[in-house]
């Protein structure tokens, strides 16, 4: 008996594997693919500039990389005793005009040098609603808490996802022709836009993105917004917020990621640093018992032993 709909996966073209690098943006979901990886030590990077719902979040991220822009005192403002900058999550914000802009131009120059190396891109999709600043005459990142009459909120057309998504798609592969760009949409429920409202932004970028797949057959999918939709349905592999999906629901997604987009040869290795990692996080009653100096020999082999694995994967 089935009891649940399975969402069919393809195979990625190209799996990950230790040689890779990959960079990860847009939303927080695309956080939690990351944190994966880095927890088994793959080279990846996540949200340089912090979290983005918006592709035309990204598509502007892209543009600063791209020509590796040089942010001045000009692009930053003050609210509430603190340096925010609307390009920016709020998570790069400092106490300083100077402060911030230094690390505004140092996450610029550091994305541009990575992407150009990067084998994969991934992008994961948020939202289609976004702010406009009234007095900046532009669409923001983030609204920085400000007051809410400074903004209009807008329903971004199909059309104009699709033009900003392809955009951002050339902007990669101009800097780094050989870059490998997925996406995916986020299963997070923004419902502070409202539920009905929610489900009207996601079925734009499902559209606009679909409409882009088509086009460029290059484009890798990953279904992570319907596997929470159409194969676990049910609030478990949800957080409290009933928003956000929880560890068991993370845990279900990644293994699905993992199936189809890393490359099985590295799963022993893979499996060896979960090992490793666990052994760091054991926490010894008896600390000087010949026992425990016995586990720290062990786990002084086996890094050794990763180690040298993973060098392996490494170009020459």
């Amino acid at each position: 008996m089935k009891l649940t709909l399975e969402v069919p996966l393809k195979k990625a073209k190209q799996p990950l594997n230790y040689s890779h690098k990959t960079a990860f943006i847009g939303s927080c979901f695309s956080d939690h693919i990351f944190n994966r990886l880095a927890y088994f030590e793959f080279d990846c990077i996540t949200n340089p500039l912090g979290t983005f719902f918006h592709p035309y979040s990204i598509e502007n991220f892209l543009k600063l990389v791209y020509k590796k822009h040089r942010f001045t005192s000009a692009a930053v403002f003050k609210h509430q005793g603190i340096f925010r900058c609307f390009d920016a999550h709020s998570k790069l914000s400092a106490t300083s005009s100077e402060k911030l802009v230094n690390q505004l131009n140092e996450v610029i120059s550091h994305t541009h040098a990575y992407l150009q190396q990067t084998n994969f891109v991934w992008i994961s999709l948020g939202s289609a609603f976004v702010y406009f600043h009234k007095k900046e005459n532009r669409y923001v990142a983030n609204c920085h808490q400000l007051p809410s009459k400074e903004f209009n909120k807008e329903l971004t057309s199909v059309s104009d996802l699709f033009k900003s998504l392809y955009t951002s798609v050339n902007l990669l592969k101009s800097l780094n022709p050989s870059i490998q760009v997925g996406f995916t949409i986020s299963p997070v429920r923004h419902v502070k836009d409202g539920i009905i409202e929610n489900n009207r932004s996601k079925s734009h970028l499902q559209v606009a993105l679909h409409d882009l797949l088509a086009k460029d057959p290059s484009l890798n999918y990953f279904p992570a917004f319907e596997i929470f939709q159409d194969e676990l349905r049910d609030y478990r592999f949800y957080a409290s917020d009933l928003v956000h999906p929880n560890r068991l629901g993370i845990d279900y997604v990644w293994e699905k990621f993992k199936a189809t987009h890393i490359e099985s040869s590295v799963f022993e290795l893979m499996n060896k640093i979960e090992q490793y990692n666990r052994g760091v996080n054991h926490k010894s009653r008896h600390p000087e018992s010949e026992k425990h100096q016995q586990f720290l020999l062990f786990q002084q082999r086996l890094k050794k032993e990763i180690d040298l694995e993973k060098a392996k994967w490494k170009p020459a």
